[in-house]
């Protein structure tokens, strides 16, 4: 609940919708969702969304999930891979 207190009110999600919410994420071309690593650990998670290739422009969201990550550098890496990907291999 603390990660998303910002996004919209906190209610449990079903496992099912859950995992149809992923599917169509992976497949929306409108969004770009990765899983950020550290060592083989995942950490977080980014994403682009709402991609507008006519405009060039999109929104991007990340998530250090424990607080013991966070501080690291890790999410700042992450928007740079992000950022480079956005710009050099999706124009």
């Amino acid at each position: 609940p603390e990660l998303v207190r910002f996004n919209a009110p906190f209610k449990p999600i079903h496992e099912l919708n859950h995992k149809q919410w992923f599917q169509d994420t992976l497949t929306d071309p409108t969004k770009r969702f990765f899983i950020i690593e550290n060592t083989q650990t995942i950490v977080g998670t980014i994403q682009l969304f709402d991609i507008d290739m006519v405009h060039k422009n999109a929104e991007i969201s990340i998530r250090i999930a424990r607080p013991d990550d966070r501080g690291k550098g890790t999410g700042s890496q992450a928007v740079a891979l992000l950022a480079d990907h956005a710009f050099k291999d999706m124009g």
